[in-house]
Order: C-alpha cells, then sequence, then structure tokens
C-alpha cells in the first residue's frame, strides 16, 4: 500500500502533526514507513524513547528496512546505549551495504569485535574489503582475528590478498609469516619472513620470527643467530634475551645463557622464570665442574 502524504513545517514538528501521524498509523497500521516517519519526528523533538518504539516497530513490520535501523542506531547512540546502536548499525549496512564506504563498515566490525560479537564482526571487514579492495586497515584487522579463532587458513588466504594489494609493506609479510609459522609451513613461513626484513632490515620481530621457527626446528645455531640479530635492531627486547638463553642452554653454552637471562632480569626484572632459570643452571654448572674435578 502506498504511504499517506503529510505536509509539515520544515521548521518544526507540532503536535498536530503527530496526531495525524497517529490517526494514518490506526487506519495503516501495516505501513511500515508510516512508523518510522513517526520514529524521526519524535527524534527530532529528542523523545528518543517512542522515537525507538516506533522505529522498532518499523523494522518489526519489515525487516529488511535498512534505513529504519540506521535511525535506530543513532537514537540508541543518543542515550548511551551502545551495543544495541552497534547491533543496529549492522543490520543496517548488512541490509544495504553500498549506502556506506568501507571505513564505515570497518569501524562498525572494530565496535562489533571489542563486543566479542565475531562472526558480525567478520562479516563487515569483507564487506570493506569487497567495496574498497585496497583499504588495507580491513585485511590486517579480518587476518587477526582470524588467526585469534584459530581459522589459520582462511587468515593467510586474507594476507596474501592484503599483499597483492601492497606488496612493499613489510607488515603484511609479517602478519603472514605468523600465520603460516602459526600452521607450522615453516619454509613458507621463512620465505615471508625474509621478505619482511628484505622490504625492511630494521624490523626486529621478523628476525625473532625467523628465530623462533627454527627453534622450533631445533635448528639451534641458526635459531641463536636470529634472536641475536632481534636484539640488535631492538636492545631492550627482553623476549629474545630469553628465548636467546633457552637455545643456548640447548647448545650447552652456560655462561652465555647466563647473561642472556641476567639482561631477562635487566629489561625486566619481574619475569621470575629468567632468576629460576639462572639459579638452575649455577647449581647444573657447580655439578658439572665438581664432578670433572673429581
Amino acid at each position: 500500500m502506498k504511504k499517506p502524504q503529510i505536509s509539515t513545517e520544515s521548521s518544526s514538528c507540532t503536535l498536530e502533526t503527530i496526531e495525524k501521524y497517529r490517526k494514518l498509523i490506526a487506519e495503516n497500521p501495516e505501513i511500515a514507513e508510516l512508523h518510522a516517519d513517526l520514529g524521526s519526528i519524535y527524534a527530532r523533538q529528542q523523545h528518543w524513547f517512542k522515537a525507538i518504539a516506533a522505529y522498532q516497530q518499523a523494522v518489526k513490520l519489515n525487516p529488511q528496512f535498512a534505513g529504519a535501523y540506521r535511525n535506530l542506531a543513532r537514537v540508541f547512540q543518543q542515550i548511551g546505549e551502545v551495543e544495541k546502536a552497534i547491533d543496529s548499525w549492522y543490520e543496517a549496512l548488512r541490509l544495504q551495504p553500498d549506502w556506506a564506504d568501507a571505513k564505515q563498515h570497518y569501524s562498525v566490525g572494530n565496535a562489533l569485535w571489542k563486543k566479542q560479537k565475531i562472526g558480525k564482526a567478520i562479516s563487515c571487514y569483507r564487506q570493506a574489503i569487497k567495496l574498497q579492495p585496497d583499504f588495507l586497515p580491513a585485511y590486517h584487522n579480518l587476518g587477526k582475528i582470524l588467526t585469534v579463532k584459530e581459522k589459520l587458513p582462511q587468515a593467510i588466504a586474507v594476507y596474501r590478498q592484503a599483499v597483492a594489494q601492497n606488496p612493499h609493506n613489510p607488515q603484511f609479510h609479517f602478519c603472514l609469516a605468523q600465520a603460516l609459522a602459526e600452521k607450522k609451513q615453516w619454509k613458507l613461513a621463512i620465505n615471508a619472513y625474509k621478505q619482511v626484513i628484505e622490504l625492511d632490515e630494521n624490523f626486529a620481530a621478523a628476525y625473532y620470527g625467523l628465530a623462533t621457527v627454527f627453534a622450533e626446528q631445533k635448528k639451534w645455531i641458526k635459531a641463536s643467530n636470529f634472536y641475536r640479530k632481534a636484539i640488535k635492531f631492538q636492545t631492550k627486547y627482553w623476549e629474545a634475551y630469553h628465548q636467546l638463553g633457552i637455545v643456548l642452554e640447548k647448545q650447552e653454552k652456560w655462561s652465555e645463557a647466563i647473561t642472556a637471562y641476567q639482561n631477562v632480569i635487566r629489561l625486566a626484572p619481574r619475569f621470575i622464570p629468567a632468576y629460576l632459570k639462572i639459579g638452575a643452571i649455577s647449581v647444573s654448572y657447580t655439578h658439572l665442574r665438581a664432578h670433572e674435578t673429581f
């Protein structure tokens, strides 16, 4: 049924206008647009709860009414109902994705992720990428959320897309390398980390990642070399000192391992495992020397 027309003054919405809408709604209760229009009148008068009721009735009558969801989201924002606003924005964008740009889909995705509404957040990030294939922040967050949810094949595919869009961005090569390493695809991970370093030789975390891959393969010498490189480019990298100590222990380089753990304590004095490591090495080394002397 076609929506009846009402003439309203642009400067204000009078009680008379509201009454006319109420009468029309009583005569045509199934027309969602009338409820939405009444909601907009209430919203302009800052009668927020009446506006909400009207918009909710509109979307109940027409669940595909994207505009009503948008207005509902704005009203929820006005009264501080953040979660309800986010949900309403999601429905509005889901129903009419081309209404918003990639950045808006991305922003709603971030808000949904913060509320742990993972599936909806993923949908928003994917839509952002669809609308703007070179919108790199959406790739970053989509890949990250998929990695956190242990959907590694999907995360790897996303990072590959990101690398294809911007092959000179070391951060995306790094994210790809991390996901590949998590999947234990060692050779591919090593190549990806090396690509990071080729693009940015000061990227300390890439050296750390390479070292960790080699450590996982029990290639202790290569691992220790790359942990040292990570420390070279980030001198306060206490996590690298800690891992260096572990791989030096594997090589029975006790004094060097102790030095590595001492650096951990210097940089992170509350990291208890470093103290325990030094104590354990000291006891073992003392016993070993005593046995050799005997």
